[in-house]
């Protein structure tokens, strides 16, 4: 080949190279179509509202679709190309129906042992009330936890649950709202349930608990799980002197008493001159802080998307935004925060909607760690994409080669039709979740049936506790306490119960919120 020939041949490589060449930001082709999947789901309208990562990368999403009568909780599979898959539910969907009236899910969790669980709200005929389903991990219900699968509590005049998270126990905590007829207002209400479905009378009054803000109607949006256990609940509250909504987060001990060594009694009250916030999402940064994201404003035409910071008192964090506080625009109007999530370099992903003339758009943008935005994001920080008609992204996860998911509904002219798409976000990692303590463990002899040798190493000093876990979910012995370890190997030997039954069990090495598991054969 000539020179100019040469340069010719290497100059149409670099060209097409740079052509198919993606950036932060960008959606991500490999996935479904165009980096979109987008499904027409039940008789009418479906809508996004939460989305999770199974540990093989199969993506779950969760909403709600009608089903010709009323709206049921639906949950979608795809597999981590954007292919339904065809091996949950019915190709891929699975629709639940609590009491023939409306239902709306509004959070998806996985427990310790990879079952599925959604929470959200049904109507009674007499207010509504808190819901929860769990799913064995082929989208049946699972017929071992509350009533067919199905656990309902009723709280107040009506209530509304927001958010799930499963504490290391395997137990579901609900967060949300009710409306309290004692107090004559919403206040923040949690509710836990046993790994059975019962309501955890070891947590709260019956597995309840309500907090009143103390200054006007509480609604709480969104909650997580810090590392030592600690629940985070977090929303907005109407202060009735000056009637404006103030951020407001509540924090308790794993048991539901309030944290009362954290802010105010285990309650802060943003002190922020700006007033009127909605908070729709929370999370911990990497130095445990907690972060809260929604917007701010009352009109669409107005409002601007809000991420505060507190630090570990609860006092808002001057080093974040202004004060702790950041306010501003994807570049357009009705600027709103549905979901949040932190990378690995402390980078925070934010995702909502914003009104591009008479639509939603699907809104991303990237902030740095002092709230401003990341310029090798998208444009100058922000992406915005038109779908359909009007979209929305409800709830956002990052994957573990760290591209962005985002979830919701787009108006297709007649209909609204669930949406997943995946962004480029440049970074392949881990999510900030610290790694897993526990480098390895092996057991054995395994099968067994009086004994068993547990070796596991450590990766820092934490707590281990050593239970052994039925096919049911249930715990059916400990064989450790919480036990204070330093890193480093450990060889333990302990005797498995004369009363168990033959079968296979699950044996969980367990520090903090993590848990590393291994399937024991108990032989008779």
């Amino acid at each position: 080949m000539c020179l100019k020939s040469l340069t010719l041949a290497l100059w149409a490589m670099l060209t097409t190279s740079s052509l198919f060449a993606q950036t932060a930001g960008d959606p991500d082709l490999s996935f479904a179509t165009d980096g979109r999947f987008i499904q027409a789901v039940g008789t009418a309208n479906a809508f996004g509202r939460t989305i999770a990562v199974q540990p093989d990368g199969k993506i779950l999403v969760a909403g709600n679709a009608g089903n010709g009568t009323d709206n049921d909780f639906v949950i979608m599979r795809l597999d981590p190309a954007g292919v339904m898959d065809s091996t949950f539910g019915q190709d891929g969907i699975v629709f639940t129906d609590f009491m023939a009236t409306t239902d709306i899910a509004e959070s998806i969790a996985l427990d310790g042992l990879n079952r599925i669980l959604v929470a959200g709200s049904v109507d009674t005929g007499d207010g509504f009330a808190f819901a929860l389903a769990r799913y064995t991990t082929d989208g049946s219900l699972d017929q071992s936890f509350g009533i067919g699968g199905m656990a309902i509590t009723k709280m107040g005049v009506t209530g509304f649950c927001k958010a799930l998270v499963v504490q290391q126990d395997h137990k579901p905590v609900l967060g949300g709202y009710v409306f309290n007829p004692v107090t004559g207002t919403n206040e923040f209400t949690l509710v836990r349930y046993t790994s059975e479905g019962d309501p955890d009378t070891l947590f709260g009054a019956g597995g309840v608990v309500m907090t009143s803000t103390g200054i006007g109607a509480g609604v709480a949006n969104a909650m997580t799980l810090q590392g030592d256990g600690k629940i985070v609940l977090a929303g907005q509250a109407l202060n009735d002197a000056t009637f404006a909504w103030e951020i407001a987060i509540a924090r308790y001990l794993p048991d539901g008493s309030l944290d009362l060594g954290w802010g105010e009694e285990g309650l802060v009250l943003s002190a922020f001159p700006q007033k009127s916030f909605t908070i729709n999402s929370v999370t911990l940064d990497r130095d445990k802080n907690i972060l809260v994201a929604g917007y701010l404003g009352t009109a669409p035409s107005n409002n601007l998307y809000a991420v505060a910071r507190f630090d570990h008192q609860g006092t808002p964090d001057a080093t974040f935004g202004v004060e702790g506080l950041v306010t501003d625009t994807y570049g357009a109007q009705d600027n709103e925060i549905n979901g949040l999530v932190l990378q690995p370099d402390g980078h925070l992903l934010i995702a909502g909607t914003s009104l591009s003339g008479n639509s939603d758009r699907f809104a991303i943008a990237r902030l740095d760690q002092t709230g401003q935005k990341d310029p090798t994001f998208g444009i100058n920080g922000v992406v915005i994409e038109t779908i359909g008609e009007n979209d929305g992204i409800e709830a956002i996860a990052l994957q573990s080669d760290g591209k962005l998911l985002v979830a919701g509904e787009t108006f297709n002219g007649n209909r609204f039709d669930l949406v997943v798409a995946r962004y480029e976000t440049g970074v392949v990692t881990k999510t900030h979740d610290a790694p897993d303590p526990i480098a390895s463990i092996s057991v054995y002899p395994n099968p067994t049936n009086d004994f068993v040798h547990v070796s596991f190493s450590l990766e820092e000093a934490l707590p281990v506790r050593i239970q052994l876990y039925d096919r049911r979910g249930l715990m059916v012995h400990s064989f450790t306490p919480d036990v204070q370890t330093i890193e480093g190997e450990y060889h333990e030997t302990f005797a498995v119960p004369t009363d168990l039954p033959a079968g296979i069990y699950h044996l969980l090495v367990k520090t903090g919120q993590r848990s590393t598991g291994i399937h024991v054969l108990i032989r008779p």
